[in-house]
């Protein structure tokens, strides 16, 4: 037999495997299950370069056929892939960018899991996945671009970009007097202390873009990441004593040297 595939030698027996040799490989095999089974339920729902953001604020205007009164709580979320490059509009000054698919004129663009959701004193009143718009535009010095106006910054959040929404929600982020993010790129992060103007808006497409309510944006923060539950951390950990309690018995079951 060629000696490459075998370790027997004349007069020569080949090596039984011992207990410690079983039980290093299931302890490591215990340890490399425990590892995948962590990281898998770790993971975030999100994928790509996806960030999410929680907010929330105060209705301080209401058209009275909305049965919303003045000073009714809201709160949503919005998210957008940050990894977009390519903007759907450009204007000198100013890019808009379509995350996620796209129903309107111009495609979307970055990865699955844009979108944004409203909801007005604990009552949904929008939400969609099908995409988002995010428009930038910034004034670094009078005169730029022509324009002679004061240095300032605008973020527009909305659903702008999708196919004739039931309600147009937009999330308008503005600093009049100073340039804060000094880029037209799709914002990496939304830093609420950077604008002194944070305000939503809601219009009836419907209607041709009937105001419908409008408030103050106060809270404006990164959505957590999810965690692990403790179910599923529970049952990585029972699984792999299971199979640890199984190699103990298969070791007690050889010969009595192991």
């Amino acid at each position: 037999m060629d000696p490459l595939f075998s370790d027997r030698t004349p007069g020569h027996r080949p090596r039984q495997s011992t207990c410690k040799d079983r039980r290093v490989t299931a302890a490591r095999g215990l340890a490399l299950g425990l590892v995948f089974g962590l990281m898998n339920v770790m993971s975030p729902t999100l994928s790509g370069a996806v960030i999410e953001y929680q907010y929330s604020g105060t209705i301080t205007w209401a058209d009275p056929s909305t049965g919303i009164a003045a000073g009714s709580p809201f709160s949503g979320t919005f998210a957008y892939d940050t990894s977009i490059t390519q903007p759907a509009i450009s204007i000198e000054g100013s890019n808009q960018y379509f995350s996620g698919s796209s129903g309107g004129a111009f495609p979307g663009g970055g990865a699955n899991g844009s979108g944004l959701s409203l909801a007005v004193d604990g009552h949904s009143m929008y939400s969609t996945q099908a995409g988002l718009q995010v428009g930038v535009s910034e004034i670094e010095y009078a005169g730029q671009y022509g324009y002679q106006s004061s240095p300032q910054t605008h973020v527009t959040v909305s659903n702008g970009n999708l196919s004739d929404p039931s309600l147009a929600v937009s999330l308008n982020f503005g600093n009049s007097t100073s340039a804060v993010l000094h880029s037209l790129a799709i914002p990496s992060a939304i830093n609420l202390a950077d604008f002194n103007q944070a305000q939503l808006t809601v219009d009836d497409n419907s209607a041709v873009g009937k105001p419908l309510y409008t408030g103050t944006i106060d809270l404006l923060s990164p959505a957590p990441v999810p965690e692990p539950s403790f179910v599923s951390v529970l049952g990585v950990v029972a699984a792999g004593w299971v199979a640890r309690k199984k190699g103990r018995r298969s070791d007690n079951a050889v010969a009595s040297g192991c």
